[in-house]
């Protein structure tokens, strides 16, 4: 019997002067976050590029430019997800300080990998 997901739900507030953080803290040995949707709200126009991706930056989730328009972006991915590399976070990492962004989504975590 395969166990079931069960689906999580995040929110997170980035201030103009934060540098990179943990949205999702590193789920543990063996184990990966799977995004499956994301919403991502820009409330200053963003000064510099920024990805949302795990901890080595190999799986973005999404990548914004520099001067994003302010705005509401979503991205889903409803069947498959967005795998995460097995034991890393999942950040905010920014090309400098100077946005201004709320983050909100569901993911779930895959064991035993």
């Amino acid at each position: 019997m395969q166990a079931q997901k069960v689906n999580r739900s995040f929110g997170f507030s980035i201030g103009v002067g934060d540098a990179a953080k943990d949205i999702i803290a590193a789920p543990g040995e063996g184990k990966r976050i799977v995004l499956v949707s994301l919403i991502v709200q820009i409330v200053t126009s963003a000064a510099q590029a920024f990805d949302l991706a795990d901890t080595s930056n190999t799986v973005k989730a999404a990548q914004f430019a520099a001067s994003s328009p302010v705005g509401t972006y979503k991205l889903e991915w409803p069947h498959v997800g967005r795998r995460l590399t097995v034991n890393e976070a999942f950040r905010y990492l920014p090309a400098a300080a100077g946005n201004a962004l709320f983050v909100t989504g569901e993911y779930y975590i895959e064991g035993n990998l």
